[in-house]
């Protein structure tokens, strides 16, 4: 039985240190191509994502509404992360990433690289810092611009302490800063623009991206599966020798918390996801 027990203590405190290095190794920021520390799929519900603790199933509807209208008129695709301050590294490069992960924009026609993706970082004391990563097809939108209409968000949460006001703060003004720059093409209209050759360009680049390896956080994931597979046929094989029995605990799933009072919004339209484009030219 002792043995038993050190060599649990051991593979205990070996698979505590690979999960440390894997947290830290996908902090958002910190990650790098192609996936930057992201696992989840591209193709969601809704354009906001980390919402349930922070933000009401009104509030995410709302922004999808005013982020579909964005969409449909290619003028710009957007993104909405929240993220806690704890699983945040490079807060710029966060929001660029994430922009890259997502493959937000365009990937050929006169809007090539519209994307747009807005971080709310949530610090320890509740506040906000608020970021953003734009897309190379979005010249116009200037810097200062922008980052006016974080620091409005920012001041929004500071008077009302409401996550919701502040994200409906910046959403509602990209969109009429956007508009006010871009003007809005059907998808018929859009197709007519895109040249042959962009067409073939933009093919290349999506069979590339299809083409591409796993990242060193994904191999490292993989790793850590692998351990505990090998940790609990190591604890069967021992549980078998020293006479007892080991029996291995059922899946179990817990759903997000979600603040008091808010639900889960509902939806019929397919889900949402960027078109392919993700180059981005800057952040703040």
């Amino acid at each position: 039985m002792k043995k038993l027990l050190l060599t649990f203590a051991v593979l205990v405190l070996l698979l505590g240190v690979v999960t440390t290095a894997l947290a830290q190794s996908t902090r958002c920021g910190d990650g790098s191509a192609p996936d930057y520390g992201f696992t989840h799929s591209r193709d969601q519900e809704h354009w906001t994502r980390g919402w349930e603790t922070y933000l009401s199933g009104k509030t995410v509807t709302e922004i999808d509404k005013v982020l579909d209208g964005l969409y449909n008129g290619n003028i710009v695709e957007t993104v909405v992360l929240f993220m806690p301050a704890s699983s945040v590294g490079n807060r710029v490069n966060c929001a660029v990433h994430y922009l890259r992960y997502m493959e937000m924009g365009r990937p050929s026609g006169p809007r090539q690289d519209n994307g747009y993706a807005l971080l709310f970082v949530v610090e320890p004391d509740g506040s906000l810092d608020v970021h953003y990563g734009v897309g190379l097809g979005l010249p116009s939108m200037t810097a200062p611009h922008l980052t006016e209409i974080n620091r409005m968000a920012e001041q929004a949460y500071d008077a009302t302490k409401s996550y919701d006001d502040a994200v409906l703060i910046a959403v509602n003004e990209l969109d009429t800063y956007a508009r006010s720059l871009y003007e809005p093409i059907s998808d018929s209209e859009y197709e007519k623009l895109i040249s042959p050759e962009e067409r073939s360009e933009s093919a290349v680049q999506e069979q590339s991206q299809e083409n591409q390896g796993m990242s060193p956080g994904a191999w490292l994931v993989v790793l850590v599966l692998v351990f505990l597979v090998l940790l609990v046929v190591l604890a069967i094989f021992l549980g078998g020798n020293s006479g007892g029995t080991y029996s291995s605990p059922g899946p179990s799933r817990s759903s997000p918390s979600t603040r008091t009072g808010s639900s889960s919004p509902t939806r019929s339209s397919p889900s949402r996801s960027g078109r392919g484009g993700g180059r981005s030219g800057r952040g703040n």
